[in-house]
This record gives structure tokens, C-alpha cells and sequence, in this order.
């Protein structure tokens, strides 16, 4: 019975770890997709703002840029 939770424990912690230490060396990912959506509408649904351009990071990804008609 212990042996199976300390297996479990060690994943989890490795996981846990491994994940700190990438965003220590990479820092956190960065999204402002939020800041060119229109929320105001809810019966709508979300809307992209016109002329809107904003960029993503993300972990060995080239950054995106996105660009809103």
C-alpha cells in the first residue's frame, strides 16, 4: 500500500518541480488576447475588437501575432 503512494508522490512531485524550474528559466507564458476581445455583449458572444493586434509567447514557440478585422 505504501509503495504505490510513493510512487504517486514521486511523480507528483516531480512534475510539480520540473514545471518551476521551466518557468524560472523561461518565465510564465504571455498572452494579451484577452485585451482585443469585446465582452460586453453577452447575449453576442465575444468579439474581436476591430484594428486590434496584439501578441503570444508561449514555451518553445515563436511568438504569434494576432490581428483583429
Amino acid at each position: 500500500m505504501i509503495l504505490p503512494l510513493l510512487a504517486m508522490m514521486t511523480i507528483v512531485s516531480l512534475a510539480f518541480s520540473s514545471e518551476k524550474v521551466s518557468e524560472m528559466v523561461n518565465g510564465k507564458p504571455k498572452s494579451a488576447v484577452g485585451n482585443c476581445l469585446d465582452t460586453s455583449h453577452p447575449d453576442q458572444g465575444i468579439r474581436g475588437i476591430p484594428n486590434c493586434k496584439t501578441t503570444e509567447t508561449d514555451y518553445g514557440v515563436p511568438p504569434v501575432e494576432y490581428v483583429f478585422d
